[in-house]
């Protein structure tokens, strides 16, 4: 007797040419993403089949494409998990931390076939980050609270899609979250709605839960909600059918008498009833389940006052308990006044004919996005949630330099003089990192639809003159201060301390193995 071992299959690259594999595909997504920076930038289609359906996607969100880009190679899908954590953190900056990542390997390439070693590369842009650091530490000035409209500019890149009214809900949204003094983003629900424009979209002091009242006789407001959260069934469960001798336990039923039949409904209408008494006697008048709630039961609800809302998401049931304070139950018959949350009014409400319930005087806040349509709608969202962060972080540090390249193209140019202090190899390392800063500029002026050359030659012209602040505009180099275009210190601490962080672990890298058995499917 024989046996046979299977074993997986696998593509195995090695040595030089797993550095030019990945290295080929870093280029790649750089010469996909350039050219959505700034407020010029471009935007991408997506296709993609999934099933017999095809999706179509229309963003500048990095992030999206990178993911998209990557379902195929082990290299890019790198390149997108540390684009979402960077997202994560602080919010802005995705795009150029793409640029700038993949810049820096770029030039490795080039240092590595002139014989330089990935250690000494590693190394040398290790003091370049350092370096970089200080500066933007030396430059940053601190802006006061009143600007906080410039930091929201700053995240929408002067493309009007954040409104001065929706930027002033923004920031209240961001005053209600503050805990502890720090803004905590994870408080803000954010809820989508097609239909409508950009300044339909509103602040609510409370929580929105996108269904409608489980039976029509149902109150549509209730004052003072004590709400019971459920996340079984509400009812009787079925018997479940089995064959003859499966099952824990063996239960016949056997009714003989048509009578009877009428007495086991009563019994199971009266175990019903007595369901609907205990959630009463708990003092709640409001029920929402994740599950569904048997008809009979409705119909007492609604002979009982209570308002009930069923198919809920366990996601929104999450928000509503965090908003109440409510303890979610598995089984309702459980129930008890300490569970129970509470909030100043319940009513129904209307979206775009679709009905909603919306609690509020309540510790949640929602964030009601309206667009036209949905691609737009995906983008107002992006655009928000990096505004909470980015909003968080500079109430933390309200230190700012100035944006549209400055402060990257005087990064540069103080990394080209601190590299003379060098006598090695590092100082084509250091040379090659202010190489790379120059990039965000460069790909700044293009999308601007200038001449990047030009706009280098005229900027470095600036910067000799010890004007700093200037950077690339949409109709060329202006004074950044004056334009009142900034950038947070620290979306631009975290943008060179990851660029190096995940460019020095490529460099590291020198095998690639990939299964040649794992299916390949898409993020959406």
């Amino acid at each position: 007797m024989s046996s046979a071992i299977i074993s997986p299959r696998f593509d195995w690259v090695g040595g030089r040419d797993a550095w030019k594999a990945n290295l080929y595909l870093v280029s790649l997504v750089a010469s996909k993403t350039r050219s959505t920076l700034g407020p010029k930038g471009g935007y991408k289609m997506i296709t993609y089949n999934r099933g017999p359906e095809q999706v179509v996607k229309v963003t500048k969100d990095v992030v999206a494409i990178v993911e998209e880009l990557g379902v195929h190679y082990p290299a890019i899908k790198t390149i997108a998990e540390a684009a979402k954590i960077h997202r994560e953190e602080v919010g802005d900056g995705v795009a150029t931390f793409v640029i700038l990542y993949s810049q820096l390997l770029q030039n490795a390439e080039g240092m590595l076939s002139k014989g330089v070693h990935p250690i000494v590369i590693i190394n040398g842009y290790h003091e370049a980050a350092k370096k970089a650091l200080e500066v933007i530490a030396h430059d940053a000035v601190e802006i006061g609270e009143n600007s906080l409209y410039k930091v929201l500019n700053t995240v929408d890149c002067g493309r009007d899609i954040l409104s001065a009214k929706l930027s002033q809900i923004v920031i209240e949204a961001c005053h209600l979250a503050n805990k502890n003094g720090r803004i905590d983003p994870n408080r803000i629900n954010i809820v989508k709605k097609t239909g409508g424009n950009t300044d339909d979209s509103s602040l609510i002091k409370g929580v929105i839960v996108r269904k409608d009242k489980v039976h029509p006789n149902m109150a549509n407001n209730v004052e003072r909600p004590k709400i019971a959260l459920a996340s079984g069934q509400i009812g009787l469960n079925r018997l479940e059918v089995k064959m003859k001798g499966q099952g824990t336990f063996p239960i016949n039923i056997n009714i003989d008498d048509p009578l009877k039949v009428s007495a086991f409904k009563a019994e199971e209408k009266m175990l019903k009833l007595s369901l609907v008494d205990k959630i009463r006697s708990s003092g709640a008048n409001v029920v929402i389940t994740s599950q569904l709630i048997d008809q009979d039961i409705q119909d007492a609800f609604a002979r009982e006052g209570i308002f009930a809302v069923m198919s809920v998401e366990r996601e929104v049931l999450d928000v509503v308990s965090e908003a109440t304070g409510a303890n979610i139950v598995g089984d309702i018959a459980d129930i008890s006044e300490k569970d129970l949350g509470h909030a100043e009014k319940l009513e129904i409400g209307q979206i775009h004919l679709e009905k909603i319930v919306t609690i509020s005087g309540c510790n949640g806040i929602t964030l009601l996005l309206r667009a036209s349509t949905t691609p737009a709608l995906d983008e107002l969202e992006r655009i928000v949630q990096s505004s909470l962060f980015v909003l968080r972080d500079f109430m933390d540090d309200r230190r700012a330099v100035p944006g549209g390249g400055a402060i990257e193209y005087h990064i540069s140019k103080v990394l080209r003089a601190f590299s003379l202090g060098f006598q090695g190899k590092e100082q084509i390392v250091i040379n090659s990192f202010a190489d790379a800063l120059e990039t965000i500029p460069e790909s700044l002026a293009q999308n601007n639809g200038l001449n990047p050359l030009d706009t280098l030659i005229y900027l470095n012209n600036c910067h000799n003159k010890s004007l700093f602040s200037f950077g690339v505009g949409v109709d060329g180099c202006y004074d950044m201060t004056q334009l009142s275009i900034f950038d947070t210190a620290r979306v631009k601490k975290s943008v060179i301390i990851r660029a190096y962080e995940v460019a020095s672990l490529m460099l590291g890298i020198d095998t690639l193995i990939q299964s040649k058995d794992l299916a390949k499917v898409h993020t959406q």
